[in-house]
């Protein structure tokens, strides 16, 4: 069997336990993020005011300075043209992309301190709602 084929197949059984093993990690995970109240006040907030949650946590000092260094080397990451998984191997060259990026968001809700995202998105609900009001005067 040529030595290629053995590095490919090689990668592909590699790339296959990897996404077993993680999509087993996170199951339990992902369950119960779904049933969070939190994640959900999150998700109900409009695109800007996400950004506007994300701006604030990376200025928030109580955030752990290794936290916020996580998205600039996970866009780094995606922006490099070396991957663990070669881009040209058809599904798998893709998915590392996809699991590097679900690990990072894994790590982030879990560093994060629950009351400092709660307190966050507290004051942006308060904004969102402050502006509707005023929006409703005006009219």
């Amino acid at each position: 069997m040529p030595w290629w084929l053995l590095v490919g197949l090689g990668t592909l059984a590699i790339a296959t336990i990897a996404v077993a093993a993680i999509a087993l990690l996170f199951r339990r995970s992902l369950s119960q993020l779904r049933r969070d109240p939190l994640l959900r006040r999150i998700g109900a907030l409009p695109s800007r005011r996400k950004l506007s949650l994300v701006r604030r946590l990376v200025g928030d000092g109580r955030v752990p300075w290794w936290t916020k260094a996580l998205l600039p080397a996970l866009a780094l990451y995606l922006a490099m043209p070396f991957d663990l998984i070669p881009d040209f191997i058809p599904v798998f060259g893709y998915l590392d992309d996809v699991l590097v990026v679900l690990v990072v968001g894994w790590l982030l809700l879990r560093a994060v301190p629950r009351d400092v995202v709660e307190e966050k998105v507290r004051a942006l609900e308060d904004d969102g709602k402050a502006t509707t009001s005023a929006e409703g005067r005006g009219r």
